[in-house]
Protein backbone atom coordinates (compact mmCIF):
# COMPACT_ATOMS: atom_id res chain seq x y z
CA UNK A 1 0.00 0.00 0.00
CA UNK A 2 1.62 2.89 -1.29
CA UNK A 3 2.64 5.47 1.98
CA UNK A 4 3.31 9.41 2.20
CA UNK A 5 6.20 10.65 1.35
CA UNK A 6 7.25 11.69 4.79
CA UNK A 7 7.30 8.26 6.00
CA UNK A 8 8.91 6.85 2.83
CA UNK A 9 11.90 9.57 3.45
CA UNK A 10 12.34 8.70 7.07
CA UNK A 11 11.08 4.88 8.32
CA UNK A 12 11.80 3.75 11.54
CA UNK A 13 11.68 6.98 14.04
CA UNK A 14 9.19 8.12 16.03
CA UNK A 15 10.65 11.89 15.79
CA UNK A 16 10.26 11.68 12.30
CA UNK A 17 7.02 10.48 12.26
CA UNK A 18 5.85 13.77 14.39
CA UNK A 19 7.65 16.23 12.08
CA UNK A 20 4.62 17.40 10.19
CA UNK A 21 3.08 17.49 13.47
CA UNK A 22 5.46 19.65 15.48
CA UNK A 23 5.83 21.76 12.12
CA UNK A 24 1.94 22.17 12.46
CA UNK A 25 2.52 23.64 15.59
CA UNK A 26 5.07 26.04 14.88
CA UNK A 27 2.59 27.62 12.26
CA UNK A 28 0.08 27.60 14.43
CA UNK A 29 1.83 29.10 17.45
CA UNK A 30 3.43 31.86 14.97
CA UNK A 31 0.02 32.66 13.59
CA UNK A 32 -2.32 32.52 16.72
CA UNK A 33 -0.25 33.63 19.62
CA UNK A 34 -0.18 37.40 18.94
CA UNK A 35 -3.55 37.33 19.17
CA UNK A 36 -3.26 36.33 22.90
CA UNK A 37 -1.21 39.14 24.21
CA UNK A 38 -2.08 42.76 25.04
CA UNK A 39 -3.15 45.56 22.47
CA UNK A 40 -0.20 47.12 22.77
CA UNK A 41 1.38 44.25 20.49
CA UNK A 42 3.91 41.74 20.84
CA UNK A 43 8.05 43.04 20.84
CA UNK A 44 10.84 41.88 20.06
CA UNK A 45 11.77 38.90 22.61
CA UNK A 46 8.21 37.53 21.70
CA UNK A 47 8.76 37.96 18.28
CA UNK A 48 12.41 36.33 18.64
CA UNK A 49 10.90 33.63 20.51
CA UNK A 50 8.08 32.63 18.12
CA UNK A 51 9.90 32.86 15.34
CA UNK A 52 12.57 30.69 16.42
CA UNK A 53 10.29 28.10 17.44
CA UNK A 54 8.62 28.23 13.97
CA UNK A 55 12.34 28.05 12.33
CA UNK A 56 13.46 24.97 14.69
CA UNK A 57 10.05 23.29 13.43
CA UNK A 58 10.14 24.02 9.96
CA UNK A 59 14.45 22.94 9.91
CA UNK A 60 12.94 19.37 11.98
CA UNK A 61 10.25 18.93 9.30
CA UNK A 62 12.69 19.20 6.36
CA UNK A 63 15.84 17.13 7.86
CA UNK A 64 13.00 14.11 8.78
CA UNK A 65 11.99 14.60 5.20
CA UNK A 66 15.06 14.70 3.09
CA UNK A 67 17.13 13.05 5.37
CA UNK A 68 19.63 15.61 5.14
CA UNK A 69 21.16 16.89 8.65
CA UNK A 70 23.16 20.08 7.52
CA UNK A 71 19.86 21.76 7.09
CA UNK A 72 20.03 22.27 11.02
CA UNK A 73 23.09 24.46 9.94
CA UNK A 74 20.98 26.83 7.63
CA UNK A 75 18.24 27.08 10.69
CA UNK A 76 21.11 27.91 12.96
CA UNK A 77 21.73 31.05 10.47
CA UNK A 78 18.41 31.91 9.78
CA UNK A 79 18.38 32.15 14.14
CA UNK A 80 21.46 34.08 14.43
CA UNK A 81 20.04 36.66 11.66
CA UNK A 82 16.82 36.53 13.31
CA UNK A 83 18.36 37.71 16.27
CA UNK A 84 20.68 40.51 14.49
CA UNK A 85 17.20 41.78 13.12
CA UNK A 86 14.40 41.53 16.04
CA UNK A 87 17.06 42.62 18.55
CA UNK A 88 16.51 46.98 18.69
CA UNK A 89 20.42 47.33 17.81
CA UNK A 90 19.45 49.92 14.53
CA UNK A 91 21.75 47.20 12.22
CA UNK A 92 21.05 48.02 8.66
CA UNK A 93 18.05 47.22 6.08
CA UNK A 94 20.39 44.80 4.64
CA UNK A 95 20.89 41.89 7.39
CA UNK A 96 16.68 42.77 7.79
CA UNK A 97 16.85 40.99 4.08
CA UNK A 98 18.89 38.55 4.79
CA UNK A 99 16.81 37.40 7.62
CA UNK A 100 13.60 37.36 4.92
CA UNK A 101 15.17 36.15 2.16
CA UNK A 102 16.80 33.12 3.89
CA UNK A 103 13.72 32.67 6.14
CA UNK A 104 11.46 32.47 2.85
CA UNK A 105 14.05 29.89 1.08
CA UNK A 106 13.47 27.42 4.49
CA UNK A 107 9.36 27.81 3.36
CA UNK A 108 9.78 27.51 -0.03
CA UNK A 109 11.59 24.28 0.66
CA UNK A 110 9.50 23.01 2.90
CA UNK A 111 6.63 23.91 0.82
CA UNK A 112 7.94 21.68 -1.78
CA UNK A 113 8.15 18.60 0.24
CA UNK A 114 4.89 19.56 1.88
CA UNK A 115 3.34 19.39 -1.99
CA UNK A 116 5.53 16.11 -2.05
CA UNK A 117 3.92 14.48 1.17
CA UNK A 118 0.14 15.56 -0.15
CA UNK A 119 0.40 14.90 -3.71
CA UNK A 120 2.24 12.01 -4.21
CA UNK A 121 0.70 8.89 -2.17
CA UNK A 122 -2.63 7.49 -3.60
CA UNK A 123 -4.59 7.31 -0.48
CA UNK A 124 -5.63 10.10 2.51
CA UNK A 125 -4.39 9.27 5.72
CA UNK A 126 -3.81 11.57 8.64
CA UNK A 127 -0.08 12.85 7.55
CA UNK A 128 -1.44 13.92 4.38
CA UNK A 129 -4.27 16.10 5.68
CA UNK A 130 -1.89 17.53 8.65
CA UNK A 131 1.24 18.62 5.50
CA UNK A 132 -2.20 19.80 3.21
CA UNK A 133 -2.99 22.12 6.30
CA UNK A 134 0.58 22.85 6.71
CA UNK A 135 1.23 24.10 3.36
CA UNK A 136 -1.78 26.38 3.37
CA UNK A 137 -0.53 28.12 6.39
CA UNK A 138 3.41 28.09 5.07
CA UNK A 139 2.12 29.53 2.06
CA UNK A 140 0.45 32.55 4.33
CA UNK A 141 3.83 33.28 5.73
CA UNK A 142 5.84 33.12 2.42
CA UNK A 143 3.34 35.65 1.54
CA UNK A 144 3.62 37.89 4.28
CA UNK A 145 7.37 37.77 4.06
CA UNK A 146 7.55 38.90 0.60
CA UNK A 147 4.99 41.58 1.12
CA UNK A 148 7.60 42.69 3.86
CA UNK A 149 10.61 42.63 1.46
CA UNK A 150 8.20 44.85 -0.76
CA UNK A 151 7.48 47.09 1.43
CA UNK A 152 10.84 47.41 2.99
CA UNK A 153 12.47 48.21 -0.55
CA UNK A 154 9.18 50.51 -1.05
CA UNK A 155 8.09 52.14 1.83
CA UNK A 156 4.07 52.97 1.14
CA UNK A 157 3.09 50.23 -0.48
CA UNK A 158 0.81 48.99 1.72
CA UNK A 159 -0.86 51.50 4.23
CA UNK A 160 -4.11 50.69 6.41
CA UNK A 161 -7.09 53.10 6.04
CA UNK A 162 -8.39 53.00 9.49
CA UNK A 163 -6.07 53.65 12.46
CA UNK A 164 -2.68 52.68 12.00
CA UNK A 165 -0.83 53.74 14.79
CA UNK A 166 -0.02 49.90 15.65
CA UNK A 167 1.92 49.77 12.03
CA UNK A 168 0.68 47.72 9.35
CA UNK A 169 0.59 44.17 9.86
CA UNK A 170 1.32 42.37 6.92
CA UNK A 171 1.16 38.88 8.36
CA UNK A 172 -2.54 39.33 8.58
CA UNK A 173 -3.09 41.21 5.40
CA UNK A 174 -1.36 37.92 3.58
CA UNK A 175 -3.71 35.78 5.32
CA UNK A 176 -6.83 37.45 4.87
CA UNK A 177 -5.97 38.13 0.95
CA UNK A 178 -4.85 34.11 1.12
CA UNK A 179 -8.38 33.39 1.85
CA UNK A 180 -10.10 35.68 -0.58
CA UNK A 181 -12.19 37.78 2.53
CA UNK A 182 -10.52 40.96 1.41
CA UNK A 183 -11.66 43.35 4.19
CA UNK A 184 -10.18 46.52 2.80
CA UNK A 185 -8.54 48.06 5.96
CA UNK A 186 -4.92 47.37 4.47
CA UNK A 187 -4.71 48.64 0.90
CA UNK A 188 -1.84 47.80 -1.68
CA UNK A 189 -0.49 51.86 -2.69
CA UNK A 190 1.27 50.94 -5.88
CA UNK A 191 1.74 48.57 -9.19
CA UNK A 192 3.93 45.82 -7.66
CA UNK A 193 1.91 45.87 -4.06
CA UNK A 194 -1.32 45.25 -5.81
CA UNK A 195 0.25 42.38 -8.46
CA UNK A 196 1.64 41.12 -5.30
CA UNK A 197 -1.80 40.96 -4.25
CA UNK A 198 -3.36 39.48 -6.82
CA UNK A 199 -0.82 36.62 -7.21
CA UNK A 200 -1.35 35.79 -3.16
CA UNK A 201 -5.20 35.74 -3.96
CA UNK A 202 -4.54 33.44 -7.28
CA UNK A 203 -2.57 31.19 -5.45
CA UNK A 204 -4.76 30.42 -2.13
CA UNK A 205 -7.56 29.99 -4.73
CA UNK A 206 -5.84 27.65 -7.14
CA UNK A 207 -4.27 25.83 -4.14
CA UNK A 208 -7.72 25.02 -2.36
CA UNK A 209 -9.09 23.88 -5.81
CA UNK A 210 -6.39 21.63 -6.65
CA UNK A 211 -5.29 20.33 -3.12
CA UNK A 212 -9.15 19.71 -2.10
CA UNK A 213 -10.04 18.42 -5.19
CA UNK A 214 -6.77 15.66 -5.06
CA UNK A 215 -7.79 14.78 -1.19
CA UNK A 216 -11.25 14.27 -2.06
CA UNK A 217 -10.68 12.49 -5.32
CA UNK A 218 -8.04 9.91 -3.35
CA UNK A 219 -10.86 9.45 -0.89
CA UNK A 220 -13.68 8.73 -3.39
CA UNK A 221 -11.59 6.12 -4.96
CA UNK A 222 -10.15 4.63 -1.78
CA UNK A 223 -14.24 4.42 -1.25
CA UNK A 224 -15.41 2.29 -3.56
CA UNK A 225 -12.09 -0.06 -3.51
Amino acid sequence: MPVPILRKAVPGSRIKKHATRVYLVGLCVALFLPSFLPDGGIDWPWKLLVRSFLVVSASLFLVRTTGKDRIWWFGLIILGSMILTYAPLGLPTNIIYVSDIATLVMFVYSLIWLFRTVLTPEEVDEDTILAAVCAYLALGFIASLLCSVLERNIPGSFVMTTDASGGVDLEYFSFVSLSTLGFGDIVPTNAKARSLTVMITLVGQLYLAVVIASLVGKFLIRKRN
